[in-house]
């Protein structure tokens, strides 16, 4: 089967995700769904709502499928956490709520509304998500786990990984990724970024 071939069923863009972007975000995310087993959404910015129905027809699923969310910034893309049921492990909501919370940002409480105005996601982004996920083919996430992809200085890869305690190692070009290298990565308050568990890789 095509590396690019797309499952329907695992994969479900957000209302955020315009649809001319599609085609630049859902191989990648087929991808992710194959190497990882889950069910796969994906939107821009934050959305309870979205992400509270995708997780509750993941729990609803008879073959209890694990699902990954998928959250497109300006200027990074958060994985995971992967939820699976019958574990203990977070869900997008979790990871929303601790973020919040290293940055001591004002909506902590109310994750109803989004902690920033989306905007359009650097040109990097969709690269490295397929960088992203050629990483996590080879060291799959656990339940609980989430990985956040970034571009630092315009051509260095970053890649924080939460949970799971020790560095990552990834193998990776942002300049090659895309051709406009601006992201420039959220500083605190990603998955793993509290614990020192991010990596930098020239």
């Amino acid at each position: 089967m095509p590396t690019d071939t797309i499952a329907p069923a695992a994969v479900a863009a957000g209302p955020s995700l315009a649809p001319a972007a599609h085609g630049d975000w859902l191989p990648a995310l087929g991808r992710l769904a194959a190497a990882t087993g889950a069910t796969v959404s994906a939107n821009t910015g934050w959305d309870l709502d979205w992400e509270r129905d995708r997780v509750v027809r993941a729990g609803a699923d008879p073959h209890r499928t694990p699902h990954l969310s998928v959250r497109i910034h300006e200027d990074e893309v958060m994985i995971g956490p992967l939820w699976a049921p019958g574990t203990d492990a977070g869900c997008a909501a979790c990871a929303e709520v601790r973020e919040r919370t290293v940055l001591d940002h004002p909506l902590v409480g109310d994750l109803t509304r989004p902690a920033a105005t989306p905007a359009a996601p650097a040109a990097v982004l969709p690269g490295l998500l397929g960088i992203a996920v050629d990483h996590l083919a080879a060291r799959p996430l656990a339940p609980g786990d989430a990985v956040a992809a970034g571009a630092v200085d315009g051509h260095r890869v970053r890649l924080a990984r939460g949970e799971r305690p020790g560095r990552q190692v990834v193998d990776g070009d942002a300049e090659e990724a895309g051709k406009d290298g601006g992201g420039r990565g959220r500083g605190g308050g990603g998955p793993g970024e509290g614990a020192d568990e991010g990596v930098v890789l020239d």
